[in-house]
């Protein structure tokens, strides 16, 4: 039938779906990573500040709040270093000290204005390659940050960082704790990027899933909707035709089931009138 009720409404609830999964997968693509990041932040403010609240207490050398931070560095994450006055390390924890201790002396001695480049000196100089010539010059390694947070006191940064030698972005906040120890946390940003990219892509294949089955199914249910209406619509043509020996036999206690009943006493009024 081309005005089919069972295609229409098999078409308006399939758009519904389809419509609302497309609207879920547009706010997860524009959202989402905003909302990673933010809370990308506050994680390592809550690290920050757990930390803070260690120094204070004198405990920041204790064997628990090594293990605690051990548990908060893999849970989100994050690396941290924490250094005391002369430099050596106090906690370290979910990288390398050395390469963390580099990048902690980095911001504080090259740090400058906010949107800022610099070319850290880290830089390799050219290595003699196979057969005696020079293998190829590494890029140079130029550092782009952002100041999201700066604090005074206590003196604290907050920035995103691009390396354009290793094509990645970080999360880095340092500065002082409370009691003069210098600290430096980083997290990655690629990660918020790739569990975006997963959740967007796994939210596509369910909601076609979805939209499929939500399909088959409706057009199966939309049968037990419309086929009682094609029965009455046989049955009222059989009248006009005066046979009045055709009745509704459905069971159910519905909208339609009493259509049917009134229709059944029509037939017979209409058949004891004629006769």
């Amino acid at each position: 039938m081309k005005y089919s009720i069972r295609k229409q409404f098999a078409y308006i609830f399939i758009g519904l779906m389809a419509g609302t999964i497309l609207l879920c997968w547009f706010i997860n693509n524009t959202f989402l990573e905003r909302y990673y990041f933010h809370n990308k932040q506050t994680v390592v403010m809550d690290a920050y500040n757990q930390m803070n609240a260690a120094a204070q207490k004198g405990s920041i050398s204790s064997d628990d709040f090594d293990i605690h931070l051990q548990q908060l560095s893999a849970r989100y994450n994050i690396s941290i270093l924490v250094l005391d006055e002369d430099s050596e390390t106090i906690r370290v924890s979910g990288g390398d000290p050395a390469i963390l201790k580099i990048e902690l002396w980095n911001h504080v001695l090259f740090d400058s204005a906010e949107g800022s480049e610099k070319l850290y000196p880290d830089t390799p100089e050219p290595k003699s390659g196979p057969g005696g010539g020079k293998a190829s010059k590494y890029e140079e390694n130029i550092i782009t940050n952002k100041t999201l947070v700066r604090n005074d006191s206590p003196f604290y940064i907050v920035q995103l960082v691009t390396s354009n030698r290793v094509s990645m972005e970080y999360l880095d906040m340092w500065g002082f704790l409370d009691n003069g120890n210098l600290f430096f946390i980083r997290t990655a940003l690629e990660g918020i990027r790739d569990s975006v990219d997963i959740a967007n892509r796994f939210l596509a294949y369910v909601g076609i899933a979805a939209t499929v089955a939500s399909g088959i199914i409706i057009w199966i249910v939309s049968k037990k909707i419309t086929d009682p209406i094609l029965e009455l619509a046989h049955i009222s043509e059989r009248m006009t035709h005066l046979d009045f020996d055709a009745r509704y036999k459905g069971r159910s206690f519905n909208e339609i089931a009493i259509l049917g009943n009134h229709i059944n006493q029509m037939s017979d009024t209409l058949e004891v009138t004629i006769s």
